[in-house]
C-alpha cells in the first residue's frame, strides 16, 4: 500500500512538471505572436497598403504637428453624421473617414475626442460586419490608457491595421477600398484646409504638392480593382470613385504647367468637392 502511494506520489508530480513545461511553452508562442502583431501593425504592412503604397493618413498629421500646426476639431467630420448612413458604400467611406479623424485626435493627444472616434468607428464597423479591429476591447484599452499620448497613437494604428487585414482576409472589395479612399481624403481635406492662405516658408503646399504621388498609386489600386472586378455594381462604383481620383490627378497637373497660387485652389477645390460627396 505504502508503495502504491509512493508511485502515485511520483507520477502526479511528474504530470506537474509536464503541465508546468507546455505552459511555459505556450506562454512563449503567444508572446511570439504579439510581438510579431505589434510589429506589423507599427510598421503598417497591410498587404494592398504594401504593394500599392498607398498614403497614409497618420503621416500627413504627423507633419502638420511637426510643423506646430494646431489640431482644430472644425476639420474634423461630425459625428452625428453616421446616423445618416444607411447603405454599405456610405458606412465604408465614413469608416474611413472618422478612423482618420481618430488618427488625427490622437497624434494631437485629444483623448476625450479620440474616446469619442473610438466610438462612432465602432458602430460603424459593426454596422458593416467587421470583426476585428475597431471594437470595444481596443477601446477600453485606449480609455485605460488616455495619459498616454503614444499609446493612444498605438490603439488607433492598432484598431485601422487590424480593419483593413480583416478586410483582405475575407476580399471584401466592395469595402476596404471605400475605407481606404475615405481615410485617405479626410486627411487631404485637413492638409488642404491648413494650407489656404499658408506662406511658402512653412512648407504646407509642397507637402500637399507631394501628395500627388500617393494620388497616383491609389488611382493604381482602383484601376485594377475595377478590371478584375466581376460585378457589375461593385465595378461601376469603384469606377465612380475612380473617375473622381482622377478629377484630382487632372488638377495637379494643372499646378505642373503653372505653379500660380490659384492652380492650388483649383485642386483644394477638387478635394472639397470630394469629400462633400462622401459625407452627404
Amino acid at each position: 500500500m505504502k508503495q502504491k502511494l509512493v508511485f502515485l506520489l511520483i507520477i502526479v508530480f511528474e504530470l506537474i512538471l509536464l503541465s508546468c513545461g507546455n505552459s511555459d511553452g505556450n506562454n512563449q508562442n503567444i508572446a511570439k505572436k504579439d510581438t510579431l502583431a505589434t510589429f506589423e501593425v507599427s510598421e503598417g504592412k497591410s498587404f494592398v497598403y504594401h504593394k500599392y503604397k498607398l498614403p497614409l493618413s497618420v503621416d500627413i498629421f504627423k507633419y502638420l504637428k511637426s510643423k506646430n500646426i494646431e489640431f482644430s476639431i472644425k476639420n474634423l467630420h461630425n459625428l452625428s453624421n453616421q446616423e445618416k448612413y444607411f447603405t454599405d458604400e456610405k458606412r465604408a467611406l465614413a469608416l474611413g473617414i472618422y478612423s482618420s479623424d481618430l488618427s488625427n485626435a490622437a497624434i494631437y493627444d485629444m483623448s476625450a475626442v479620440v474616446v469619442d472616434y473610438f466610438g462612432v468607428s465602432i458602430d460603424l464597423a459593426h454596422k458593416l460586419d467587421i470583426e476585428e479591429g475597431y471594437n470595444s476591447e481596443l477601446m477600453d484599452k485606449a480609455y485605460k490608457n488616455l495619459e498616454n499620448n503614444d499609446s493612444l497613437i498605438k490603439f488607433a494604428s492598432e484598431a485601422y491595421w487590424k480593419t483593413c487585414t480583416n478586410l483582405e482576409k475575407d476580399k471584401r472589395n466592395n469595402i476596404l477600398p471605400l475605407v481606404v479612399l475615405g481615410s485617405w481624403i479626410e486627411s487631404m481635406h485637413v492638409l488642404a484646409k491648413v494650407s489656404i492662405g499658408s506662406t511658402s516658408e512653412n512648407g504646407i503646399n509642397n507637402q500637399l504638392y507631394g501628395q500627388k504621388e500617393h494620388l497616383i498609386s491609389l488611382i493604381s489600386y482602383f484601376n485594377d480593382i475595377s478590371k478584375a472586378e466581376s460585378n457589375s455594381n461593385l465595378k461601376n462604383s469603384i469606377k465612380k470613385w475612380l473617375n473622381k481620383l482622377e478629377k484630382i490627378h487632372a488638377r495637379y497637373n494643372e499646378i505642373d504647367d503653372s505653379k500660380r497660387n490659384d492652380r492650388y485652389k483649383n485642386l483644394i477645390a477638387q478635394i472639397e468637392e470630394l469629400r462633400t460627396e462622401m459625407i452627404e
